[in-house]
């Protein structure tokens, strides 16, 4: 911790007068050290960076300190997030920071674009983020909102805080967030500054260099952190933070390993809140609904005009909550809103959704933390740095708690060894690769249909100027010509199903195509629906009217669901799939009834082919 600021820091005096974006004690500033190492690095005075430290260092503020002098030089700036109740979070706090005392209370000069709306900070809705002084933003969001009508020319009078910036090595996120920082990287930026809490070393600089920009990096944690693995022999503990080594240490079995056990004894310690990790969303639920059955209610009801569903708002009353993508708006900022008011003892969440959202945390559990892996039909590990990234919600600067302390179960040898793997604090995963060519197709779609390319060598181009491509030249000798031949195979299959059209060279991109692209599905899919209903429309028709009114929405609801699920997209027709099932089939669903069923079958039932073989060809 520094108790100074550097010289020549470069934030404005508003800046340091304003309590939340200078914490402080005693008259004196109060910095960790990679915001002090970021301030010496010119953070504040526009240059661009890659901060890596570990979670609790502070490194939101670092983010803030640039947005503030951003808006103050007369630029405006953006805050890219990786999920949209983050991004909800840094909009709500983006308007407590700045609306007032730097923007002049003007709501539209903020606001927020996710998948779900694009409005500013009156709630309008706006067709125009990038006019916005301040937008936070999903990185796909952003990618979409940025590549309409061609690439971007010219971002220079943009600030840019890219949070979580190891998406970019994310296998199912990875590809947009990748071509997003591609095409500002050639595009050019007033400012960059990256953040990220589970790079290695040598990933951070690699990442640093192709973005052109300086790592600032501090691997040591500002508060200690314990984390405590409980297996039948023993109890295995890890240490970091200030007067820890992080070296595993070795205790008695603890009688308490069952999860529920776990958290009265988090709760006895004085630990609360406590969150609870779940890897699926009907963990959630069911974990939830069972610990608040034993616990007293207090009286709680949902503010005026706010619906709220009955099992969280009976869940809350007894301090109980869930967390998790199902939610509405309102409920997740009940939620939100309770946690930080201490009403609540216990959230139970899913990892992802929980993993970047800073919450007021005195402990964790882990109910789980094993993933069902489709390909290998087993269940393993979640990966390290998400499970770091995971662990890292509690014992956060700014929080109450005077250390951190996390608790999982492990059962047998394997799963000690597996378990004993995450938890060591003082290594980090490789960065994974954003972009495949096994994944060339979706990518190939989508850059043509945001018009960032018009012929083949200028995908090749575009593909060739990201990082993953930057680190394949360094592993290989022919560098990526490789990649030209599948490139370009799938720039034929999407000529084939009519994507694409090639004419003289130039590509343009059909109407259908921008469809499919926009819907984010493969393009066999689409033609999977659009064939099923033109081969069968007067059977459907007859249909329909043999019903009468016996038809209700939930029958055609079935129908599409059934259809959904026979499609490319699930494999059932050749080919690896593409989706998974993985939302809860049955949970208060009606038994669809006859009508429903023979509409299915006749619809959809058939196995389709397409004249390119479509169905059992490459998948995207």
């Amino acid at each position: 911790m520094k108790t100074i600021i550097p010289d020549y820091h470069g934030l404005s005096a508003e800046v340091l007068q304003k309590a939340e974006l200078m914490p402080g004690a005693n008259g004196s500033p109060v910095l960790t050290d990679i915001q002090f190492e970021a301030l010496e690095a010119g953070v504040a005075r526009g240059e661009s960076l890659l901060v890596s430290a570990p979670t609790s260092t502070g490194k939101t503020l670092i983010g803030w300190w640039t947005i503030a002098s951003a808006i103050q030089a007369g630029y405006s700036a953006v805050y890219l997030v990786s999920h949209r109740a983050l991004a909800k979070q840094k909009f709500e706090e983006a308007k407590r920071l700045f609306l007032k005392d730097f923007l002049g209370d003007d709501r539209s000069a903020i606001v927020c674009a996710t998948g779900d709306s694009v409005e500013d900070a009156a709630g309008r809705k706006t067709n125009a983020p990038l006019s916005s002084v301040i937008l936070v933003a999903t990185y796909e969001k952003f990618l979409g909102t940025l590549s309409v009508g061609g690439p971007p020319r010219d971002l220079t009078n943009i600030c840019f805080v890219c949070d979580e910036v190891q998406l970019v090595g994310d296998k199912h996120r990875g590809q947009n967030a990748e071509l997003l920082l591609t095409l500002m990287r050639r595009a050019g930026w007033r400012q960059f500054v990256g953040l990220s809490a589970v790079l290695s070393p040598t990933d951070a600089q690699a990442l640093a260099d192709w973005l052109g920009i300086r790592l600032v990096r501090n691997p040591v944690r500002e508060k200690a952190l314990t984390i405590e693995c409980r297996t039948p022999s023993a109890t295995l503990s890890v240490s970091a933070g200030p007067g820890f080594e992080g070296l595993l240490q070795q205790g008695p079995a603890s009688r308490n390993r069952h999860i529920g056990a776990v958290i009265s004894e988090l709760l006895q310690q004085r630990r609360s809140p406590v969150i609870v990790f779940c890897m699926k969303v009907d963990d959630t639920y069911d974990l939830a609904g069972s610990w608040a059955q034993s616990r007293p209610a207090v009286s709680l009801n949902a503010p005026a005009g706010i619906d709220i569903e009955q099992p969280l708002l009976e869940a809350l009353r007894r301090r109980t909550a869930y967390h998790n993508a199902e939610l509405t708006e309102d409920e997740r900022l009940f939620v939100e809103e309770r946690l930080a008011a201490g009403e609540v003892d216990v959230v139970f969440a899913t990892s992802t959704l929980a993993a970047g959202v800073n919450f007021p945390l005195g402990s964790a559990a882990f109910a789980s933390w094993m993933r069902w892996n489709s390909d290998r039909r087993v269940h393993v590990p979640i990966d390290r740095a998400e499970f770091q990234n995971m662990a890292g919600r509690v014992g956060r600067m700014g929080q109450a708690a005077a250390q951190g302390h996390v608790v999982l179960i492990a059962d047998g040898i394997q799963e000690t060894r597996q378990a004993t793997a995450m938890m060591d604090l003082t290594t980090q995963s490789p960065l994974g690769l954003g972009i495949s060519p096994e994944d060339f197709g979706t990518l190939t779609l989508q850059i043509f249909a945001g018009k960032l390319c018009t012929s083949r060598e200028d995908a090749f181009d575009l593909v060739g100027s990201t990082l993953t491509a930057s680190r394949e030249r360094e592993k290989n000798r022919s560098g990526i010509d490789h990649w030209k031949d599948q490139l370009f195979r799938q720039i034929d299959r999407l000529v084939d199903v009519g994507c694409l059209i090639e004419l003289h060279g130039q590509i343009t991109v059909t109407t259908f195509g921008i469809a499919v692209a926009q819907s984010g599905l493969k393009p066999e899919t689409a033609l999977f629906f659009i064939e099923g209903l033109k081969k069968s429309s007067a059977e459907f028709i007859r249909l329909i009217n043999q019903a009468g009114s016996g038809t209700t929405e939930d029958d055609f609801l079935f129908v599409l669901s059934h259809a959904a699920i026979r499609s490319p997209e699930f494999g059932v027709l050749g080919g690896k799939a593409t989706r998974t099932l993985n939302w809860r089939i049955g949970r208060n669903g009606a038994v669809p009834n006859s009508f429903a069923s023979r509409l299915s079958a006749i619809l959809f039932d058939q196995p389709w082919t397409a004249d390119a073989g479509a169905a059992n060809g490459p998948c995207s």
